[in-house]
């Protein structure tokens, strides 16, 4: 048997109307014909023959109150710049933040401070976060670190949180990463890649990764982006 060829992947969408222009005007995607299915949707033109389907089904597998994880159903798209894609979505309206204006901002702005006040006091005296947030015994972990003290500079530049307070952990945290990256690249005190899993001793049994490692270290350099004010 030859090795089959991914024909397409389909999306399940809020709304056909809303997402629609996103594929077709912004990222450029070519709208095809669809069927006349009995649910609402739409195809697009990948490159090499490949397709991508959005649509909206009537009874969603992840519907209130379970709600979807990044882990069940995504697409990832690569782009030259990271900074330069964000300018690009929001000049068209797209957000990766609540705008002010919208009704569940200040609703999401206390959740963002709640999170960062419960997050604050468990920083280590070496400027770490736990690979178990909250466990003394689990180990000083590098990723978590460096998204923790990310999203903590982010809300500090845009005044969602006081910079008194939160700014000398940032520094912190960067020192200890900092510490942690060895010349040649090589990352410590890594947590492997971990999804949900059942029971507090299986995180507790992660393995921590002393070696080269792209997922962290792209997280180390985009808290890198963030201390710098690079754009």
């Amino acid at each position: 048997m030859t090795t089959p060829v991914l024909h397409h992947y389909q999306l399940t969408v809020k709304d056909i109307a809303l997402s629609r222009p996103f594929y077709r005007e912004f990222l450029g995607l070519a709208e095809i014909p669809r069927p006349a299915f009995p649910f609402p949707g739409a195809w697009f033109q990948l490159p090499h023959g490949q397709e991508l389907h959005i649509v909206t089904v009537p009874d969603p597998l992840w519907r209130p109150p379970k709600d979807m994880e990044i882990y069940e159903t995504h697409i990832a798209l690569r782009v030259p710049s990271f900074r330069e894609a964000l300018e690009r979505l929001h000049a068209h309206g797209y957000h990766e933040d609540f705008p002010k204006d919208h009704p569940g901002y200040a609703a999401f702005l206390k959740s963002y401070q709640d999170l960062m006040a419960k997050l604050a006091p468990f920083q280590t005296e070496d400027g770490m976060w736990r690979e178990v947030i909250d466990h003394p015994v689990a180990y000083e972990e590098f990723s978590a670190t460096a998204m923790i003290a990310t999203s903590m500079l982010r809300g500090i530049r845009n005044g969602w949180i006081d910079a008194r307070t939160y700014q000398p952990r940032v520094d912190k945290a960067w020192r200890a990463i900092k510490a942690r990256v060895i010349a040649n690249g090589l990352l410590m005190d890594v947590c492997e890649s971990t999804n949900k899993q059942n029971t507090l001793d299986d995180y507790l049994h992660r393995a921590a990764i002393f070696d080269f490692d792209p997922r962290s270290g792209g997280m180390a350099l985009y808290f890198a982006t963030e201390m710098a004010g690079l754009k």
